[in-house]
């Protein structure tokens, strides 16, 4: 390659460069111009790393969009409880003001749990708020992960047992969950909006293990303790197969963490250059939506605001996966990606349609689920509807995506059907939103009190259900059939919570209204209508447009013209449009079709 950057490297370099030095930048470059460059995306790989999992990092690149690798190792959840009354009173009392404290608070607690998950060689793959998923390979992987997990719990009582806040004292502790096994790591999306997700045996052991826990526990599977070896202090607990860990041997841990490549191993300024290039054309995929704009001017500073905003919260999971991940296993990786991939993009496709933003694709005790906003980074008037009507579209898309996994995987009699299910939670209100974490692992994430109870609602609903929480409900009007549900307790809540199942669309007639009073001032557009429909009458069609600024009187105007087709003996039907529908093609049209 020529030691100067084409015209259509310069303007790919762009997006990674400050927009002051977009303006002036002109071909060919100078070295000390290269020079800064070079410093500029060596510093922005840098911090996009921070938000990235190891396994994404890796140079030999294993894991590209759309591939998926099995690994053997230790999965550890940590879920700090106390955390959901705490963002409630923040929310609550303080509302955006308490965005900074509480994102303040998440870092400590973060800070602390991730320096310990990577001292012992963990790999941290997802956090939020309030939970933290690491995952150990390698050499005495479940004694490193047992080990951890002790520390984190003692971090948490020495640390965290009583939290001073501007609204008062708030005791938080943490419950541990491990699982050893095989896991499924993919990376899924398109080359330009990309995501990672993480599932298999080992992660179903952690999450249930975690489920068990109650605050102040740490529960691990059978298969952690035979691997782990003499060094715990475990006891049996009620459930077959799982032990609470009591203590372990304190050992120092000697895993070596490489730090992340930000040059080749060889090559002139140029070289370098088209190198950071392609990196950051692997990795910026996988930041959140809007991300990557935030970090350009600064990259070496994580100076994210926390934002509290106002959304309409969705999580929808992916049960029975799992067995799907054990049934095809290492031999089938491939086709397992693509199984998963295909559930992916049915899912993301829809709530783009509707103006979501898919977040990530999370792990706990409820398996693999997706995170989903409407409302942020652009927000609607109908954002509860657009969510709602996105659920449903997504159940309806799942009948497909099975009919299309069937095809993909043949023959299999013992795999409950339908092969893929998903359990809805839908939220309505204020968020806090920004990134979360210490100077080694960055997340940017959603979290409250509301994201948590689309969690519960998720976990509680049935396969093939959508609950929303009473402040969603409120802002549905009549368009969707709901069953109220009996309000039922959630972990975190002080009070139990209303509720209701949506089951469907309503099919609500489509009226103009009754016009009411003599119309005043029309004359002329009224003879152009009469015209028209005296053509009607007489076989010849004709389309009328009423256009005009709101308050002007469109309805009213309609109303008299369909009043007066009406006393001629037409039939009229009432189409349509959705501000969301945009993409939908033939929208009007489906409820004059209906009609007929």
């Amino acid at each position: 390659m020529p030691d100067r950057l084409m015209s259509s490297e310069l303007k790919h370099l762009q997006r990674y460069m400050p927009s002051g030095w977009r303006e002036q930048a002109e071909p060919p470059l100078m070295p000390d111009e290269v020079a800064n460059c070079v410093s500029h995306l060596q510093a922005l790989l840098s911090t996009v790393g921070t938000y990235l999992p190891r396994v994404i990092l890796a140079d030999d690149r294993e894991l590209q969009v759309g591939r998926g690798v099995f690994r053997y190792g230790t999965a550890l959840f940590a879920d700090v409880s106390g955390f959901t009354a705490m963002t409630e009173h923040f929310s609550r009392e303080i509302g955006r003001e308490g965005a900074e404290e509480i994102t303040l608070i998440v870092n400590r607690i973060l800070e602390a749990m991730n320096g310990i998950a990577i001292r012992y060689g963990g790999d941290l793959l997802l956090f939020a708020g309030d939970a933290a998923l690491s995952f150990y390979q390698g050499e005495e992987h479940a004694a490193r992960a047992c080990r951890a997990a002790w520390e984190m719990q003692q971090a948490m009582g020495e640390q965290f047992a009583r939290v001073e806040t501007s609204l008062g004292e708030f005791p938080l502790r943490v419950s541990i969950g491990l699982g050893s096994g095989d896991v499924f790591l993919v990376s899924l999306g398109t080359p330009d909006n990309a995501a990672y997700a993480v599932m298999g045996p080992a992660l179903a052991a952690m999450g249930h293990a975690e489920h068990l826990a109650q605050a102040g526990q740490i529960f691990i599977d059978h298969t952690t303790r035979e691997l782990a070896g003499a060094d715990l202090t475990v006891v049996p607990i009620k459930e077959e197969g799982f032990f609470e860990l009591r203590g372990t041997e304190p050992r120092p841990s000697t895993v070596e963490r490489p730090d992340l490549r930000l040059a080749p191993p060889d090559g002139s300024p140029h070289a370098t250059l088209r190198w950071l290039l392609a990196r950051l054309d692997v990795l910026v995929p996988y930041l959140a939506p809007g991300l990557l704009e935030k970090l350009v001017p600064s990259p070496g500073e994580i100076a994210v605001e926390s934002e509290h905003r106002g959304v309409t919260t969705l999580f929808t999971d992916l049960r029975g996966v799992d067995e799907l991940v054990e049934f095809l296993g290492p031999e089938r990786e491939w086709l397992l990606t693509e199984v998963v991939n295909h559930h992916f993009l049915a899912v993301r496709n829809v709530a783009e349609r509707y103006e979501g933003v898919l977040h990530k694709v999370g792990a706990g005790p409820s398996g693999p689920h997706l995170l989903i906003t409407f409302g942020a980074p652009k927000s609607h008037a109908d954002d509860p509807e657009r969510a709602v009507r996105a659920a449903l579209e997504m159940q309806k898309a799942l009948v497909e995506v099975n009919q299309e996994i069937e095809s993909l995987i043949g023959d299999a009699p013992d795999l409950r059907r339908p092969l893929l299910r998903q359990a809805m939670g839908i939220t309505t209100g204020f968020v806090f939103a920004g990134s979360v974490g210490s100077t080694r692992r960055w997340e940017y994430t959603v979290m409250g009190d509301l994201v948590n109870l689309a969690a519960r609602l998720m976990a509680a609903a049935a396969d093939g259900e959508i609950l929303v929480a009473g402040n969603t409900v409120r802002h549905l009007g009549e368009r969707f059939e709901l069953r109220p549900r009996k309000p039922m307790r959630v972990k975190g809540k002080s009070k139990p919570i209303s509720y209701s199942q949506v089951t469907g669309l309503k099919q609500l007639p489509l009226l103009l209204g009754t016009a009411e009073g003599r119309i005043v001032g029309r004359e002329a557009e009224l003879e152009t209508a009469q015209a028209l429909l005296e053509g009607v009458s007489e076989g010849t069609g004709s389309v009328l447009a009423v256009c005009g600024d709101a308050g002007m009187g469109k309805t009213r105007l309609t109303q008299e013209i369909a009043q007066r087709a009406q006393r001629r003996g037409m039939q009229v039907i009432v189409g349509s449009c959705l501000s969301y529908g945009g993409d939908i093609p033939y929208l009007p049209w489906a409820d004059v079709l209906r009609a007929l």
